[in-house]
């Protein structure tokens, strides 16, 4: 009676086209809303919907072969498995508002289930190797305020497509890591719409095109890194709207950047610059140097650099890592230099 009772609760609420499995049935929906209809599983203390959707990603996701695995399927509070977080502040029954399950060996498509937890603020899949495509029930999760895939390198299959255009009603987005995930086509305009975003790594993809000037409505951005992609053209003016950067990375493209260093001259937050390969062309200018004190890399290789180096090179007293060679760069090294 009660596995009958959470079927009509929770089962038709989520899947109103599809059968409800057989009792008895192993089919792993069947099996989370029998953990439910448990005495010794259940917890009272939790919303019965988020502890039927995590069992079901568990039992979808081949858990029995994650690394970590502590508390999940127990009679314990949902709050305490490994890698779940929930909402402070005493809400009851609490919100699952986090799942962190980086590196534990997930490689298992992502369950449906994991997008009907719409309370999710955090999700990071990072370094794992989950095959398939990043579904466009993406965009059920709105709360998400950090979303943290790939890193997986050559083997990552996992948005092995295209960005799905439904990352735009992710507004509440201050993190977006897609990184080394094997991403192909162009970069998303509609990334534009998401103006609360602090970081954006899209990194070691196979993403072509221009990069669009609706990345020049993301102003909160403190980094950027499209490093180590197809990209061609030139930087979009719109760009140089991002004067609070602290990491921009745009080396190993196709890019033809041109002069535009000059441009670049009052990003003075910016602690890490890499435009290696990048077609930058004329002279390092004086100014930039005295505005960009807080540079602690910098790397210039191989595009058409011309001139000497300035002498307000002394003023980068914070620099580790300076990287200029295979330029057209002329003279000798200012005495300035010492001042590191």
């Amino acid at each position: 009676e009660t596995y009958h009772n959470l079927s009509s609760s929770i089962f038709k609420e989520l899947y109103p086209n599809d059968t409800l499995p057989e009792l008895g049935s192993c089919e792993n929906r069947s099996l989370a809303l029998l953990g439910l209809a448990s005495e010794e599983t259940a917890n009272q203390e939790d919303s019965q919907l988020d502890r039927y959707l995590l069992t079901v990603i568990y039992l979808s996701m081949s858990g029995h072969s994650w690394i970590n695995q502590t508390g999940w399927l127990s009679a314990d509070s949902v709050c305490t498995w490994h890698g779940v977080s929930c909402t402070p502040g005493g809400l009851s029954p609490p919100e699952v508002a986090g799942i962190s399950l980086g590196a534990n060996n997930l490689n298992i498509s992502l369950a449906t289930e994991l997008f009907s937890l719409v309370n999710l603020r955090e999700l990071d899949l990072q370094d794992n190797l989950i095959p398939g495509t990043l579904p466009t029930l993406i965009g059920e999760l709105t709360k998400l305020e950090s979303l943290r895939l790939g890193t997986g390198g050559e083997q990552a299959k996992l948005v092995s497509g295209r960005i799905p255009t439904e990352l735009a009603l992710l507004t509440r987005l201050k993190i977006l890591e897609l990184h080394a995930m094997q991403v192909v086509g162009t970069c998303p305009t509609e990334i534009g719409a998401l103006t609360q975003l602090e970081q954006l790594v899209l990194a070691q993809n196979r993403l072509s095109g221009q990069i669009p000037s609706e990345l020049g409505k993301l102003i909160n951005l403190v980094q950027l890194d499209l490093s180590y992609n197809f990209l061609t053209g030139s930087l979009p003016p719109e760009l140089l709207n991002l004067n609070r950067l602290q990491i921009l990375s745009v080396s190993n493209n196709e890019l033809k950047v041109g002069n535009v260093l000059p441009e670049l001259r009052n990003f003075t937050d910016l602690q890490i610059f890499n435009m290696a390969q990048s077609g930058v062309s004329g002279s390092i200018p004086y100014a930039n140097f005295e505005q960009w004190t807080l540079l602690t890399r910098l790397d210039l290789n191989e595009n058409d650099i011309t001139g000497t180096l300035p002498t307000s090179i002394g003023l980068l007293t914070s620099i580790v890592s300076f990287n200029v060679p295979e330029n057209k760069i002329t003279g000798t090294l200012p005495t300035e230099i010492g001042m590191w």
